[in-house]
Protein backbone atom coordinates (compact mmCIF):
# COMPACT_ATOMS: atom_id res chain seq x y z
CA UNK A 1 0.00 0.00 0.00
CA UNK A 2 1.36 3.53 -0.79
CA UNK A 3 2.29 6.36 1.79
CA UNK A 4 -0.41 9.02 1.65
CA UNK A 5 0.69 12.67 0.80
CA UNK A 6 -1.06 15.57 2.53
CA UNK A 7 0.08 19.43 0.82
CA UNK A 8 -0.46 22.20 4.06
CA UNK A 9 -0.02 26.16 3.04
CA UNK A 10 2.04 27.26 5.82
CA UNK A 11 2.42 31.02 6.37
CA UNK A 12 5.03 32.69 8.09
CA UNK A 13 4.88 36.00 9.54
CA UNK A 14 8.02 37.71 10.49
CA UNK A 15 8.23 39.84 13.72
CA UNK A 16 9.45 42.99 12.01
CA UNK A 17 6.03 43.18 9.92
CA UNK A 18 4.26 45.86 10.25
CA UNK A 19 0.68 46.24 9.44
CA UNK A 20 0.81 48.43 6.32
CA UNK A 21 3.41 46.00 4.65
CA UNK A 22 2.15 43.18 2.66
CA UNK A 23 3.33 40.05 2.65
CA UNK A 24 5.01 38.39 -0.72
CA UNK A 25 5.72 35.50 -1.98
CA UNK A 26 8.90 35.11 -0.03
CA UNK A 27 6.63 34.44 3.14
CA UNK A 28 5.24 31.53 1.62
CA UNK A 29 6.27 27.93 2.55
CA UNK A 30 4.65 25.20 0.88
CA UNK A 31 5.35 21.99 3.14
CA UNK A 32 5.10 18.44 1.80
CA UNK A 33 3.90 16.02 5.03
CA UNK A 34 4.21 11.83 4.69
CA UNK A 35 1.99 10.31 6.67
CA UNK A 36 2.76 6.31 6.30
CA UNK A 37 -0.17 4.07 6.69
CA UNK A 38 -0.86 3.17 9.75
CA UNK A 39 -0.28 -0.74 10.72
CA UNK A 40 -2.81 -2.74 10.90
CA UNK A 41 -2.85 -5.96 13.94
CA UNK A 42 -1.97 -9.49 12.67
CA UNK A 43 -4.88 -11.73 12.36
CA UNK A 44 -4.43 -15.30 13.70
CA UNK A 45 -6.09 -17.86 11.09
CA UNK A 46 -5.37 -21.01 13.37
CA UNK A 47 -3.29 -23.01 16.25
CA UNK A 48 -3.05 -26.77 14.92
CA UNK A 49 -0.17 -29.70 16.00
CA UNK A 50 2.69 -29.61 13.70
CA UNK A 51 4.32 -33.11 12.24
CA UNK A 52 6.75 -32.51 14.74
CA UNK A 53 4.20 -32.31 17.55
CA UNK A 54 4.70 -28.86 18.19
CA UNK A 55 1.75 -26.15 18.33
CA UNK A 56 2.01 -24.51 14.49
CA UNK A 57 0.82 -20.77 14.71
CA UNK A 58 -0.58 -19.48 11.64
CA UNK A 59 -1.75 -15.70 11.22
CA UNK A 60 -2.60 -13.18 7.93
CA UNK A 61 -1.32 -9.47 8.19
CA UNK A 62 -2.05 -6.55 5.84
CA UNK A 63 1.61 -5.84 4.02
CA UNK A 64 3.16 -2.56 5.28
CA UNK A 65 6.75 -1.14 5.08
CA UNK A 66 6.69 -0.19 8.24
CA UNK A 67 6.45 -3.97 9.81
CA UNK A 68 9.60 -4.83 11.36
CA UNK A 69 8.69 -8.21 13.23
CA UNK A 70 6.13 -10.15 14.76
CA UNK A 71 6.12 -11.64 18.73
CA UNK A 72 4.13 -14.50 19.65
CA UNK A 73 2.66 -14.68 22.77
CA UNK A 74 1.28 -18.34 24.79
CA UNK A 75 -0.16 -18.30 28.26
CA UNK A 76 2.07 -19.51 31.36
CA UNK A 77 1.70 -22.90 32.47
CA UNK A 78 0.97 -20.66 35.72
CA UNK A 79 -1.85 -18.66 34.84
CA UNK A 80 -0.68 -16.03 37.80
CA UNK A 81 1.96 -15.34 35.25
CA UNK A 82 0.04 -14.30 32.43
CA UNK A 83 1.24 -14.56 29.10
CA UNK A 84 5.18 -15.16 28.22
CA UNK A 85 7.00 -14.34 24.66
CA UNK A 86 7.67 -17.53 22.93
CA UNK A 87 9.23 -16.14 19.77
CA UNK A 88 9.19 -13.67 17.01
CA UNK A 89 9.11 -14.16 13.18
CA UNK A 90 10.65 -11.85 10.83
CA UNK A 91 9.07 -9.52 8.12
CA UNK A 92 8.59 -9.70 5.18
CA UNK A 93 7.40 -13.50 4.34
CA UNK A 94 7.14 -15.17 7.76
CA UNK A 95 3.28 -15.48 8.76
CA UNK A 96 3.66 -19.10 11.18
CA UNK A 97 5.94 -19.74 13.83
CA UNK A 98 6.10 -23.41 15.73
CA UNK A 99 6.38 -23.19 19.14
CA UNK A 100 8.96 -24.95 20.67
CA UNK A 101 8.06 -25.33 23.88
CA UNK A 102 5.09 -26.64 23.52
CA UNK A 103 3.31 -29.85 24.29
CA UNK A 104 -0.01 -30.72 22.55
CA UNK A 105 -0.65 -34.11 24.43
CA UNK A 106 0.33 -32.42 27.93
CA UNK A 107 -2.17 -29.80 27.67
CA UNK A 108 -4.21 -27.01 26.09
CA UNK A 109 -2.38 -23.72 25.10
CA UNK A 110 -4.08 -20.06 24.28
CA UNK A 111 -1.84 -17.79 21.95
CA UNK A 112 -2.07 -14.36 20.68
CA UNK A 113 0.21 -12.24 18.25
CA UNK A 114 1.49 -8.73 17.81
CA UNK A 115 2.78 -6.66 15.27
CA UNK A 116 6.39 -4.62 15.99
CA UNK A 117 7.45 -1.63 13.74
CA UNK A 118 10.73 -0.03 12.83
CA UNK A 119 9.99 2.20 15.71
CA UNK A 120 9.83 -0.43 18.14
CA UNK A 121 5.82 0.04 18.48
CA UNK A 122 3.88 -3.02 19.02
CA UNK A 123 0.26 -3.49 17.92
CA UNK A 124 -1.62 -5.96 19.52
CA UNK A 125 -4.84 -7.97 18.64
CA UNK A 126 -6.96 -8.61 21.10
CA UNK A 127 -8.43 -12.02 19.17
CA UNK A 128 -6.77 -14.94 21.15
CA UNK A 129 -6.71 -18.61 19.58
CA UNK A 130 -7.30 -21.93 22.40
CA UNK A 131 -5.56 -25.23 21.07
CA UNK A 132 -7.63 -28.77 21.25
CA UNK A 133 -6.01 -31.20 23.70
CA UNK A 134 -7.69 -34.58 22.85
CA UNK A 135 -7.57 -37.83 25.05
CA UNK A 136 -8.93 -41.28 25.17
CA UNK A 137 -9.98 -43.98 27.49
CA UNK A 138 -10.46 -47.11 26.91
CA UNK A 139 -14.65 -48.35 27.50
CA UNK A 140 -14.38 -52.27 26.09
CA UNK A 141 -11.64 -54.32 23.60
CA UNK A 142 -12.80 -52.36 20.44
CA UNK A 143 -14.64 -49.01 22.22
CA UNK A 144 -13.14 -46.05 23.18
CA UNK A 145 -13.98 -42.58 24.35
CA UNK A 146 -12.40 -39.14 22.65
CA UNK A 147 -12.99 -36.39 25.01
CA UNK A 148 -11.40 -33.16 23.92
CA UNK A 149 -11.84 -29.15 24.78
CA UNK A 150 -13.95 -26.83 22.01
CA UNK A 151 -11.29 -25.08 19.66
CA UNK A 152 -11.31 -20.74 20.25
CA UNK A 153 -10.73 -18.42 17.82
CA UNK A 154 -12.81 -18.70 15.38
CA UNK A 155 -17.19 -20.58 14.41
CA UNK A 156 -16.92 -23.58 14.07
CA UNK A 157 -18.98 -25.91 11.84
CA UNK A 158 -18.16 -29.33 13.12
CA UNK A 159 -15.21 -31.68 14.33
CA UNK A 160 -13.79 -34.62 12.05
CA UNK A 161 -12.88 -37.88 13.76
CA UNK A 162 -9.43 -39.32 12.46
CA UNK A 163 -8.27 -42.72 13.66
CA UNK A 164 -5.24 -45.03 12.32
CA UNK A 165 -2.77 -47.74 12.94
CA UNK A 166 0.12 -44.70 13.20
CA UNK A 167 0.27 -41.63 13.35
CA UNK A 168 0.99 -41.22 9.32
CA UNK A 169 -1.64 -43.05 8.56
CA UNK A 170 -4.60 -41.27 9.88
CA UNK A 171 -7.99 -41.47 8.15
CA UNK A 172 -11.05 -39.60 8.71
CA UNK A 173 -14.08 -41.98 10.27
CA UNK A 174 -17.18 -39.37 10.83
CA UNK A 175 -17.92 -35.53 11.51
CA UNK A 176 -19.87 -34.43 14.45
CA UNK A 177 -21.57 -31.30 15.48
CA UNK A 178 -19.66 -28.29 16.67
CA UNK A 179 -21.43 -28.71 19.88
CA UNK A 180 -19.36 -31.99 20.36
CA UNK A 181 -16.77 -32.32 23.10
CA UNK A 182 -16.86 -36.32 23.10
CA UNK A 183 -16.85 -39.35 20.34
CA UNK A 184 -17.58 -42.74 21.09
CA UNK A 185 -16.01 -45.41 18.97
CA UNK A 186 -17.94 -48.70 18.93
CA UNK A 187 -16.17 -50.55 16.34
CA UNK A 188 -12.15 -49.86 16.16
CA UNK A 189 -10.62 -52.91 14.63
CA UNK A 190 -7.09 -52.23 15.54
CA UNK A 191 -5.35 -53.02 19.00
CA UNK A 192 -3.31 -50.53 18.87
CA UNK A 193 -5.24 -47.49 17.31
CA UNK A 194 -4.17 -43.47 16.90
CA UNK A 195 -6.95 -40.44 17.24
CA UNK A 196 -7.13 -37.03 15.84
CA UNK A 197 -9.83 -34.63 15.76
CA UNK A 198 -9.91 -31.63 13.32
CA UNK A 199 -11.93 -28.75 13.84
CA UNK A 200 -13.87 -27.02 10.83
CA UNK A 201 -14.03 -22.89 10.48
CA UNK A 202 -17.05 -21.77 9.06
CA UNK A 203 -15.08 -19.24 7.35
CA UNK A 204 -13.58 -19.45 3.65
CA UNK A 205 -10.25 -20.06 3.84
CA UNK A 206 -9.66 -17.18 1.86
CA UNK A 207 -6.46 -15.72 2.91
CA UNK A 208 -4.40 -12.40 2.17
CA UNK A 209 -1.21 -14.06 1.53
CA UNK A 210 -2.17 -15.60 -0.74
CA UNK A 211 1.18 -17.97 -1.53
CA UNK A 212 0.97 -19.77 1.46
CA UNK A 213 -0.58 -22.94 1.15
CA UNK A 214 -1.53 -23.37 4.60
CA UNK A 215 -4.83 -24.80 5.30
CA UNK A 216 -6.28 -21.86 7.39
CA UNK A 217 -9.36 -23.33 8.21
CA UNK A 218 -8.78 -26.48 9.99
CA UNK A 219 -7.41 -26.63 12.97
CA UNK A 220 -6.05 -30.33 14.85
CA UNK A 221 -5.62 -31.92 18.00
CA UNK A 222 -2.65 -33.46 19.26
CA UNK A 223 -2.63 -37.57 18.07
CA UNK A 224 -3.86 -39.47 21.14
CA UNK A 225 -3.82 -43.29 21.57
CA UNK A 226 -5.07 -45.69 23.18
CA UNK A 227 -1.96 -47.23 23.40
CA UNK A 228 0.41 -47.59 27.16
CA UNK A 229 2.73 -44.62 27.18
CA UNK A 230 5.58 -47.39 27.61
CA UNK A 231 5.76 -49.29 24.75
CA UNK A 232 8.77 -51.27 22.93
CA UNK A 233 9.27 -48.32 20.64
CA UNK A 234 8.46 -45.61 22.45
CA UNK A 235 11.73 -42.94 21.64
CA UNK A 236 11.37 -41.49 24.95
CA UNK A 237 14.90 -41.73 26.91
CA UNK A 238 15.04 -44.36 29.58
CA UNK A 239 18.24 -44.48 31.00
CA UNK A 240 19.31 -40.69 31.97
CA UNK A 241 16.31 -39.91 34.70
CA UNK A 242 16.33 -41.17 37.67
CA UNK A 243 13.36 -41.12 40.59
CA UNK A 244 14.15 -41.80 44.08
CA UNK A 245 12.71 -43.42 46.12
CA UNK A 246 10.94 -45.78 43.75
CA UNK A 247 8.25 -47.07 45.21
CA UNK A 248 7.05 -43.39 46.33
CA UNK A 249 5.58 -43.11 49.66
CA UNK A 250 5.33 -39.54 50.92
CA UNK A 251 8.08 -37.84 48.13
CA UNK A 252 10.51 -38.16 45.91
CA UNK A 253 13.15 -36.55 43.79
CA UNK A 254 13.11 -36.92 40.05
CA UNK A 255 16.79 -36.29 38.29
CA UNK A 256 17.74 -36.19 34.51
CA UNK A 257 20.49 -34.27 32.39
CA UNK A 258 19.32 -30.89 32.53
CA UNK A 259 20.51 -28.29 30.08
CA UNK A 260 19.83 -24.54 31.14
CA UNK A 261 19.32 -23.08 27.76
CA UNK A 262 15.92 -25.58 27.25
CA UNK A 263 12.40 -25.22 28.76
CA UNK A 264 11.37 -28.55 30.37
CA UNK A 265 7.85 -29.69 31.89
CA UNK A 266 7.48 -32.49 34.28
CA UNK A 267 4.27 -34.45 34.04
CA UNK A 268 3.15 -37.37 35.76
CA UNK A 269 0.92 -39.88 33.48
CA UNK A 270 -1.40 -42.54 34.49
CA UNK A 271 -0.50 -45.37 31.74
CA UNK A 272 -3.01 -44.53 29.25
CA UNK A 273 -1.42 -41.01 28.74
CA UNK A 274 -3.63 -38.98 30.63
CA UNK A 275 -1.94 -36.14 32.31
CA UNK A 276 -2.73 -36.04 36.38
CA UNK A 277 0.20 -33.81 37.15
CA UNK A 278 2.34 -31.47 35.38
CA UNK A 279 4.62 -28.19 35.71
CA UNK A 280 7.71 -26.39 34.57
CA UNK A 281 11.17 -27.36 35.62
CA UNK A 282 13.99 -24.68 36.06
CA UNK A 283 16.55 -27.86 37.28
CA UNK A 284 17.98 -30.99 37.13
CA UNK A 285 16.74 -32.39 39.98
CA UNK A 286 12.98 -32.04 41.28
CA UNK A 287 11.46 -33.20 43.99
CA UNK A 288 7.72 -34.73 43.84
CA UNK A 289 4.78 -34.93 46.09
CA UNK A 290 2.62 -37.61 46.50
CA UNK A 291 -0.25 -35.67 47.02
CA UNK A 292 -3.43 -37.44 45.93
CA UNK A 293 -1.73 -39.94 44.00
CA UNK A 294 -3.73 -43.22 44.36
CA UNK A 295 -1.34 -46.71 44.61
CA UNK A 296 -0.42 -47.77 41.27
CA UNK A 297 2.06 -47.81 38.61
CA UNK A 298 2.90 -43.97 36.48
CA UNK A 299 4.55 -42.37 34.53
CA UNK A 300 7.22 -39.76 35.06
CA UNK A 301 7.93 -37.46 32.29
CA UNK A 302 10.17 -34.22 31.94
CA UNK A 303 9.94 -33.09 28.04
CA UNK A 304 12.15 -30.45 26.80
CA UNK A 305 14.10 -31.00 23.39
CA UNK A 306 14.85 -34.38 24.12
CA UNK A 307 11.77 -36.77 26.57
CA UNK A 308 12.78 -38.38 29.47
CA UNK A 309 10.30 -40.98 30.99
CA UNK A 310 10.53 -43.64 33.90
CA UNK A 311 8.15 -45.97 35.76
CA UNK A 312 6.79 -44.83 38.84
CA UNK A 313 5.26 -46.73 41.78
CA UNK A 314 3.16 -45.45 44.13
CA UNK A 315 2.09 -47.07 47.04
CA UNK A 316 3.25 -48.30 50.86
CA UNK A 317 6.20 -49.08 50.85
CA UNK A 318 5.67 -52.58 52.74
CA UNK A 319 3.56 -53.28 49.83
CA UNK A 320 5.96 -53.06 47.22
CA UNK A 321 8.59 -54.61 48.76
CA UNK A 322 6.81 -57.70 49.59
Amino acid sequence: MRNKTYIYLIIILLDTLVPSQKLTGKNKYTVKIIQPDPIQAPVISSVTVSPENKNLVVWEQHANENIQYFKIYRDAANPDDGWINVGKAMYPGNYSFIDPSSYPNVRSYQYRISTVDKCGNEIFNTQIHKTIRLTVDKISDATYLLKWNPYEGFDIAGYKIYRGTDVANLSPIDTITALATGYTDIKNPYKDAFYQVEAISKQDTITIQKKLSLNRGRTRSNIASNKSVLTSSDTADTSKIQVYPNPLTINAVVVFPYDASQTYQLSILDLTGHTIYMKQVFSGEIEIERKNLKEGLYIIQVAGKKTYRKKLMVGSYKAWKQ
